[in-house]
């Protein structure tokens, strides 16, 4: 079945909840991660263990035909061991992870391993869909290949997850840095979708970054979690492409000021409603007056009103004389659709934590239109606010690993863990980029809860650890 942009975003949605939730039913509180830690000052250098490459080291080249070029001539049994081993291993408690049966299995795909580490130091990562060419048939681009790199990255956290259990920690950040590049070409696509499949990529890395720091000769992390990029997988490119999204699909909304005649203003009204009545097949969608009580097309004319187009119009750019009723029908729809989405994609620009009651403002808009002509337009909206929270929840995980780690420089000074985060004077301590506020941090007897909740309905993407000190 042809995988279409929609159709990846609602799969890339339930990737994102399955890789920051886990197992976590919606609404429930999320697992407790349980870290033993062990009290480390700084390497020396501070840097030694980098966990992303820096830009002048990698190599020129593009990674893409790299990555597209994993799966060739590999048999389907394989492919199904590697979809499912590395996810039900990665799944289990370290203490019952089976380091020798998958040490085996990931020498099995040592040369797909080398060739995702050469692609993962390439300096760009160009997916070159077929956008340009078929924007306005951006809906029926195929996107095989996401589910793909799901399947590789968790091969590389499994890499990871055997070294650390074999106490190879410079290899481990080694494949870490691997992992969280490979990630970020992933979420370099021009599809939200692309983005999100990045994040939940990124996230898989960074649940081994928790495996590391609880090794009892772990390195301390703390500068090299610092030095990665904020936001560590970023959503401003995808967005910026599904921005444009409605233009693209329905282009008769766009260069509504040039001079056409009578005829041309029809028979542009007359493509953009037959585009409506496909996109509204498509995705089964039936407001109010799209459609007669017969199932047939109705009228643009019975959606809106002529009077009233031009009555929004006049009030926009305060004149409609010379305007023909089928342009100002055009505008309406043109004008209405830009309020809409700024409304909501205005929020995006801002940090999560002050966009959050804009969103709810633009969703309340959203609603509001639903039921009527223009609903079609908000129902292709995409969903901007997740796409902004998982790009806060992957940097809250990135913050709270700087947290346990500024812990173990503090435990290194003082040989015991801080009554509060106040208290810890060695580094600074960053706050939650998803509230905006420190973390939640208790210390009870020997051990010290580290929690980000979340608002109720969203408890699952909440975080939080457990930690004790060895002695």
């Amino acid at each position: 079945m042809l995988l279409t942009f929609r159709s990846c975003f609602a799969t890339g949605a339930c990737a994102l909840a399955a890789a920051l939730a886990g197992p976590t039913a919606l609404g429930a509180d999320p697992q407790i991660k349980v870290l033993s830690i062990s009290p480390s000052p700084a390497p020396i250098p501070a840097l030694r263990h980098r966990l992303l490459l820096l830009e002048s080291e990698r190599t020129p080249g593009d990674a893409a035909p790299i990555y597209l070029r994993l799966t060739g001539e590999v048999p389907a049994e394989n492919l199904r061991d590697l979809r499912e081993k590395p996810l039900a291993w990665l799944a289990l408690p370290l203490d019952l992870f089976p380091t020798a049966q998958a040490r085996k299995f990931v020498d099995e795909w040592r040369p797909k391993l080398l060739q995702i580490e050469y692609g993962a130091r390439r300096e760009t990562c160009e997916w070159n869909y077929t956008l340009p060419e078929e924007r306005e048939r951006v809906i029926e681009i195929g996107l095989p290949e996401i589910q793909t790199m799901r399947t590789w990255v968790r091969l590389v956290a499994l890499k990871a997850r055997v070294e650390i259990a074999e106490h190879h920690n410079e290899e481990a950040a080694r494949t870490i840095e691997t992992g969280l590049s490979f990630s970020r070409h992933v979420g370099n696509g021009p599809f939200l979708i692309n983005a999100m499949v990045g994040v939940a990529s990124a996230q898989v890395m960074l649940d081994q970054v928790d495996e590391l720091l609880s090794q009892p000769d772990a390195p301390n992390l703390y500068w090299s979690l610092t030095a990665l990029p904020h936001p560590l997988v970023g959503m401003r490119k995808a967005l910026a492409n599904e921005y444009k999204m409605c233009e693209w699909i329905l282009p008769e909304m766009t260069d509504l000021g040039q001079a056409r005649t009578g005829a041309e203003w029809a028979s542009r009204l007359a493509k953009f409603q037959g585009r409506i009545h496909k996109l509204a097949a498509v995705y089964n969608y039936n407001p109010v007056k799209i459609t007669t009580q017969t199932g047939k097309p109705a009228n643009i004319r019975e959606w809106v009103l002529p009077e009233e187009a031009r009555e929004y119009v006049k009030a926009r750019n305060n004149k409609t004389d010379g305007l023909n009723d089928d342009q100002i029908i055009l505008m309406f729809f043109a004008g209405k659709y830009h309020e809409l989405y700024d409304n909501v994609y205005k929020s995006s620009y801002l940090p999560f934590p002050e966009a959050e009651r804009f969103y709810h403002q633009g969703a309340e808009e959203l609603n509001a239109v639903k039921k009527g002509p223009l609903g079609l337009l908000a129902h292709l909206i995409a969903s901007v606010e997740d796409g902004h929270r998982a790009e806060a929840v992957l940097d809250r995980k990135v913050a709270a690993l700087r947290v346990v780690e500024a812990l173990r420089l503090h435990a290194a000074v003082g040989g015991r863990l801080p009554n509060s985060l106040g208290d810890v004077k060695v580094v600074p301590i960053p706050t939650d980029p998803v509230s905006g506020k420190p973390f939640d941090y208790r210390l009870t007897g020997d051990s010290a809860t580290l929690a980000s909740p979340m608002p109720k309905g969203q408890e699952q993407f909440g975080l939080s650890y457990r930690i004790t000190l060895r002695k």
